[in-house]
């Protein structure tokens, strides 16, 4: 029985090389993320949850605004009083109104929450938790490439605008 394997950017053509890259990790990050919610399904989290939980883990048992807590997600439209209210229900984040200014609320990681945390970051770090065939080389090789593509400040773009006096 043969199974062939279908590499779907072969079904588009693409003028550059660029042009077929973005695609390229646009659609791996997609089946990434599939993999990583595949993941997150046991402990009934959803991918911003878990971001939240890891952003409260990092800052070491100190208090975190909604505010900054929105400013170091990687959706930044997420509704983080939302997302937290939701931990909160599952016991995960502990809220305190500020003392300094009561329309900020601090947050913070309960016990449960980093027990948790942790629960996921060991299942993820299991040999089977995800499908990469790459080496350890390979997978520091396009660790590199990705923050340096991520890193690198995009171009200003030319205005073709005429300045009106």
């Amino acid at each position: 029985m043969n199974h062939w394997k279908i590499d779907e950017l072969d079904f588009f053509h693409f003028d550059h090389d660029r042009d077929r890259l973005n695609y390229n990790i646009l659609i791996t990050a997609g089946q990434i993320k599939n993999q990583f919610m595949d993941l997150l399904s046991p402990s009934d989290l959803t991918l911003t949850q878990f971001q939240v939980l890891q952003i409260l883990d990092l800052q070491n048992g100190k208090a975190i605004s909604t505010l900054h807590l929105r400013a170091q997600m990687l959706d930044k439209m997420s509704d983080t009083p939302k997302i937290v209210a939701r931990l909160l229900k599952k016991g995960l984040v502990i809220k305190h109104t500020s003392g300094s200014d009561r329309r900020l609320v601090d947050i913070f990681l309960s016990e449960a929450g980093k027990n948790l945390l942790e629960q996921v970051l060991t299942s993820m770090r299991e040999p089977r938790a995800y499908s990469f065939p790459l080496s350890q080389k390979e997978v520091h090789t396009l660790d590199q490439l990705l923050n340096k593509i991520r890193l690198t400040p995009p171009k200003k773009k030319r205005s073709y605008r005429k300045k009106i006096n």
